[in-house]
């Protein structure tokens, strides 16, 4: 079977003044389909640049970055967008809505590129995010909490094969962060979609099939026991 991801021998570097950081040194990981993959570590290490290059958003000055085993930095930026719009949920620490709309036009709006979805299907989706008949209601009207479970939604919306979660529950309190990251797995894995997570908190390694840790420019793949 295919990996969703491929990351293999990446290398990333940055400018920083006159010299360069090498934030990846000929990283190699890979993603199943229905896996978890809980990505921790410090500050800086390059787990953002992870998620820019699994989303087709940057491209590694050395190596291959691959979703469903194609090879993204053949393709041109347009084809990397609407890969990323039809393949691919993100979901932020900022929650990314727009203002303006409602609920349901904020989840509607990243399910449309195909088609409008029907308004059942995201009134069902604002459902199994516990926010059943809130669907006309604009985002300065919700808490935080409620705020980023519109952005699972959003992020879900058009049922992606790979759904990266860039520090989702950073601005959130301990118990709100707990069902949010219950929901994103639980409607990630459901869809038969892989999640990948990046977060400071090694509570969610219990959620994992598998752990990435990044430090020093090195990624370490650890399997995670199942009973």
């Amino acid at each position: 079977m295919t990996p969703i991801l491929q990351v293999c021998a990446v290398t990333k570097s940055f400018r920083e003044g006159t010299s360069s950081r090498t934030v990846l040194a000929g990283v190699n990981a890979h993603v199943m389909a229905s896996e978890v993959i809980v990505l921790l570590g410090p500050s800086g290490s390059g787990k953002s640049t992870i998620v820019n290059l699994a989303a087709g958003m940057d491209a590694p000055d050395a190596g291959r970055v691959l979703l469903g085993g194609q090879d993204l930095a053949t393709l041109s930026e347009r084809q990397r967008t609407l890969v990323r719009r039809r393949r691919i949920g993100l979901v932020f620490q900022g929650y990314n809505l727009i203002p303006e709309l409602t609920v349901h036009e904020n989840v509607a709006l990243r399910g449309a590129l195909d088609g409008t979805p029907a308004p059942q299907a995201v009134e069902a989706l604002l459902a199994e995010v516990g926010l059943s008949g809130r669907g006309h209601e604009y985002p300065d009207h919700l808490s935080g909490g409620e705020q980023q479970r519109v952005a699972v939604a959003a992020a879900l919306c058009h049922e992606p094969e790979l759904v990266l979660a860039d520090e989702p529950t950073g601005a959130l309190d301990s118990a709100t962060a707990k069902v949010v990251i219950e929901l994103l797995v639980r409607l990630t894995r459901g869809r038969g979609g892989a999640l990948v997570l990046v977060t400071h908190n090694p509570e969610y390694q219990k959620i994992a099939d598998c752990v990435w840790r990044l430090e020093g420019g090195l990624l370490r793949s650890e399997r995670v026991a199942t009973s």
